[in-house]
């Protein structure tokens, strides 16, 4: 099932090896002869590369107060994590379990009123997945507030750069 698409590949090959004869037979001129002007020199040295062996450099010593502020600013930071943390739990918490009790009240509602068995574990179920989306979203949400938290602290204290 050959179309024919490569059957005058021999004529191409051909051709290409004539013209690329034809420009082999023209003169070439080195760069020397083209720009007598530019005084052109070979390299005395190759190019080459050196790999650095020393460590990192030591970093600075702080003054007191700057270790000072640092100190601070940590304590702060720690401090605005466990209330950012705890806060996230106790709310997650929160509006998770009246979420959750909700969907596990309308489910029983559903169950009585179609009149299956009371025993059923689907509101269990529900209510538990509906509990802890919201403790992950908004221990995710804490930990987002806390980062912008942790950037404030660290331009108050510590200032652009460490």
């Amino acid at each position: 099932m050959t179309t024919g698409v490569f059957n005058n590949m021999t004529q191409f090959t051909e051709v290409s090896k004539s013209t690329a004869a034809q420009t082999q037979t023209e003169p070439s001129v080195s760069v020397k002869e083209s720009l007598p002007a530019v005084k052109v020199e070979t390299p005395s040295k190759s190019d080459s590369f050196e790999t650095s062996t020393k460590k990192e450099e030591k970093k600075t010593k702080r003054g007191p107060i700057k270790a000072l502020k640092n100190t601070i600013a940590n304590i702060k930071k720690y401090f605005a994590s466990v209330k950012a943390y705890t806060k996230g739990f106790f709310k997650g918490i929160f509006k998770g379990g009246i979420a959750a009790s909700v969907a596990y009240t309308g489910i029983s509602i559903y169950n009585k009123i179609k009149k299956k068995p009371a025993n059923s574990k689907l509101g269990l179920i529900v209510g538990g997945v509906i509990m802890a989306g919201s403790l992950i979203a908004n221990i995710w949400n804490a930990s987002l507030d806390l980062s912008e938290k942790k950037s404030e602290i660290d331009h108050r204290w510590t200032g652009h750069t460490k």
